[in-house]
């Protein structure tokens, strides 16, 4: 499988698995990676799609008011893809992308500890998390990696 890296550069830094974490002393589960590009902070999209959402959310009645700065891409597989805590976003909804367009820039809004992608793909059904080690080749492990 080819790797794909949601940012404008050829190696990133995981920093939290999918799975089980513990953030703040609490035991939660995290839908997705959190992480770092090394050498860009624009982030791009890893499929042709349309955005579905391009909003922040400040209200914290909303769960995804964690998400802060977000776009979210309805791919063309049916799968929705997440790209979180942005400093700047760069599309709108409604937008067509395609694979490898800018998207924005990685941040540290919402629910974060420091400048990070947090980056989540849900099934066809728009609730259900898929692992990203499936979609973007990167093992769910911490570490650096980059494309061969």
């Amino acid at each position: 499988m080819e790797m794909k890296i949601p940012f404008n550069c050829d190696s990133v830094r995981i920093t939290s698995l999918f799975g089980t974490r513990v953030l703040q002393g609490k035991t939660e589960k995290h839908n997705g990676y959190d992480m770092v590009g090394i050498g860009s902070y624009n982030i791009i999209s890893v499929c042709d799609g349309k955005v579905v959402q391009s909003r922040i959310v400040t209200d914290k009645n909303n769960k995804t008011w964690q998400w802060g700065n977000y776009v979210c891409v309805l791919g063309v597989d049916g799968r929705y893809y997440y790209y979180c805590h942005m400093s700047n976003r760069l599309v709108k909804a409604g937008d067509n992308v395609r694979k490898g367009d800018r998207l924005g820039v990685m941040g540290n809004t919402g629910y974060s500890f420091g400048a990070h992608l947090h980056f989540e793909v849900r099934d066809k059904d728009g609730k259900t998390p898929i692992n990203p080690e499936k979609i973007l080749g990167i093992p769910n492990q911490i570490g650096v990696y980059q494309k061969k």
